[in-house]
């Protein structure tokens, strides 16, 4: 049995150019194991290394689910693709593919991982697990313009946290589609738009005004959100975009 929903989300990557899915790490040994016979070695040092059991088991966990969406949507047997960079950390695929274009992204923070795929152009996604403890003024003063960090400090305290990450998801998946790192995350800021959507200001660099990056809701708490070269009608859909489940 496949273990997400293949023909509706080939079809939402065929008609759209994008799709997301979203997954729990937290799995059943038998799973796990079925997973990392998967893994490359490459992939299976990277996890030995994590000093947790429980980051060991989600690594495991997150890299075997994207073995299986990108093998179901390629044709290839999960355990042959073989990952490459390209270029300024962004993942690729070495193996002959059947699309002219095929772009991927993954994010996972503490059991959630979120996967984007597009056939558009690059594509970041961001997900992240809203933490109760982190002290978001002082992450905002430090991260985010001022005009963002106001906003931040003007809501209730529920509120603010929810609009922090919101920010900072955005920001991230619109770094992690370009490739490049949170160290440029206060040259990033957001501009609300009239459709919903939000744009993008990149203080450090002449801005691509195509790129549009919105946000996604996995999960009950946690943030999340998908950056994509391209705007048009697409973008409507994206705002409201089904998350697939890959489901075990």
């Amino acid at each position: 049995m496949p273990m997400f929903e293949l023909p509706e989300s080939m079809k939402t990557l065929q008609t759209r150019g994008v799709a997301l899915w979203r997954a729990s790490l937290d799995i059943c040994p038998r799973q796990i194991r079925r997973f990392r016979q998967l893994l490359s070695r490459e992939e299976a040092a990277r996890a030995e290394r994590l000093l947790s059991e429980t980051h060991r088991r989600r690594f495991v966990a997150a890299h075997g689910i994207l073995r299986q969406i990108l093998g179901g949507l390629t044709g290839i047997c999960p355990k042959h693709l073989e990952f490459s960079d390209q270029g300024r950390g962004r993942p690729g695929l070495k193996n002959d593919l059947p699309f002219d274009f095929f772009c991927f992204n993954l994010s996972h923070s503490r059991d959630m991982m979120v996967l984007g795929v597009c056939l558009k152009g690059p594509v970041g996604v961001d997900v992240e697990w809203i933490n109760p403890a982190a002290d978001i003024s002082v992450l905002a003063d430090r991260f985010f313009s001022s005009a963002e960090a106001r906003a931040v400090r003007s809501r209730s305290r529920e509120s603010a946290r929810a609009l922090f990450y919101q920010y900072w998801t955005l920001k991230e998946a619109y770094l992690k589609a370009t490739g490049e790192g949170i160290a440029r995350l206060g040259d990033i800021e957001i501009r609300h738009r009239s459709d919903g959507g939000y744009g993008l200001a990149d203080r450090g660099c002449s801005m691509d005004e195509k790129w549009t990056s919105m946000p996604v809701f996995p999960r009950p708490g946690y943030a999340g959100a998908v950056a994509v070269k391209f705007t048009g009608p697409d973008i409507a859909y994206i705002n409201g975009m089904p998350v697939h489940d890959a489901f075990l």
